[in-house]
């Protein structure tokens, strides 16, 4: 389906705006990236990096992971990050 095929050209993205911010995105795995080892995968706001682990097979996990990552860029960018206390607890921002 048209729908579909759009998916295929837009994941994996490299690159996300987050609120004016470009936040640059990779995907890696536990083997090239030891950071990865307890994670599936992580932000780092001062560096404006989104690192995702290869899921190889599981795009829809992939995809969550990354949604999950958005939101811990959009809560810094927004400054809530700093504000409000559930902002840093990796149990709310599922």
């Amino acid at each position: 389906s048209y729908h579909r095929h759009i998916q295929i050209h837009i994941f994996p993205l490299k690159l996300v705006n987050v609120l004016g911010t470009d936040y640059s995105i990779s995907y890696s795995t536990q083997d090239k990236d030891p950071e990865l080892k307890n994670l599936s995968g992580y932000c780092i706001t001062s560096q404006k990096k989104i690192v995702v682990e290869e899921k190889k097979g599981d795009p829809y996990t992939e995809k969550w992971v990354l949604r999950h990552e958005i939101i811990h860029a959009c809560l810094h960018e927004s400054g809530l990050e700093k504000e409000v206390q559930w902002a840093d607890s990796e149990e709310t921002i599922v």
